[in-house]
């Protein structure tokens, strides 16, 4: 090199100015921690139009692809998620199904598919922490977050029959779902700190940790379902679709959030998801 850059880089480093280096530099270098443990993610916007204008003479190699690639496959499920969602409306002639509602309802189907699987992968991120595996933690994370969520599912389907009883439970379960998201990984942690590396306590603390959160996740949906079969049957299908395609944009929605803010900011969007899901409700369900 015509200048020592590498020895001028770490001096600075080491220096008083490595707050100011870390700064200017092309590209994110800083420290990672437990919350955001992307030791790959090097990407900046800034640098972006610098490392388009260097690929065409060879430094594609430069680009730190992951972080467009998310991007360009979130705006495509995006785009088709749209279409999905507005086709039936468009062939159904405004959907009388959707009970005169459709507005509520894509946002409170749509929430209910973001919260949860943003939480799912918040959850898969605590237990690898805690199991010190990814696909021990992935295997885990998924049988309970879908058997816990079908045994909320079953239980509130027989304890909320009557439309009454489903619009008071709906702001409750949601404000448990808030406490559970929020409270319940500093107890795992907490709790887990004595935990040998692959004993039986450790997943022991998974399941009792993880459990009761899925079992409340597993309500807010029957219930919605509920409220648009009581206004008329034919928007359940609906339904369903936009909590699917809501499913998928949560992939790498929630994965770039987590790589901006850290996955505490990632619980806690998706219990603003789930309180927004929570006071759409009211408007949706029949009274």
């Amino acid at each position: 090199m015509a200048e020592p850059l590498l020895h001028q880089g770490v001096v600075a480093l080491l220096g008083p100015d490595r707050a100011r280096f870390l700064e200017r530099y092309k590209f994110a270098i800083g420290t990672v921690s437990d919350d955001r443990p992307f030791f790959g993610q090097f990407f900046r916007w800034r640098t972006l139009p610098e490392l388009l204008a260097l690929i065409p003479r060879g430094g594609a190699g430069l680009m730190d692809w992951g972080y467009p690639i998310l991007l360009i496959t979130l705006g495509l499920s995006a785009v088709l998620s749209v279409c999905l969602i507005v086709l039936p409306l468009v062939v159904a002639r405004g959907l009388p199904a959707a009970g005169g509602r459709p507005l509520e309802a894509v946002v409170y189907f749509g929430c209910l598919g973001l919260g949860f699987l943003s939480l799912e992968i918040a959850g898969i991120h605590q237990l690898t922490r805690l199991l010190h595996h990814p696909v021990y933690a992935a295997g885990a994370a998924l049988a309970i977050f879908l058997l816990g969520a079908g045994a909320g599912s079953a239980w509130v389907r027989g304890a909320c029959r009557a439309p009454r009883e489903a619009r008071r439970s709906v702001p409750v379960v949601v404000g448990l779902i808030a406490a559970a998201a929020l409270g319940l990984p500093v107890v795992i942690d907490a709790l887990s700190a004595g935990a040998a590396r692959g004993s039986p306590w450790a997943w022991l603390l998974a399941v009792a940790g993880m459990c009761p959160l899925a079992f409340l996740l597993g309500m807010p949906f029957p219930l919605g379902l509920a409220a648009m079969a009581q206004r008329d049957p034919r928007g359940v299908p609906w339904a369903w679709c936009i909590n699917g395609c809501a499913s998928v944009l949560a992939g790498p929605l929630s994965t770039l959030l987590a790589m901006e803010w850290g996955f505490t900011w990632l619980r806690v969007a998706a219990v603003g998801f789930y309180g927004l899901a929570g006071l759409v409700y009211l408007r949706l369900a029949p009274r």
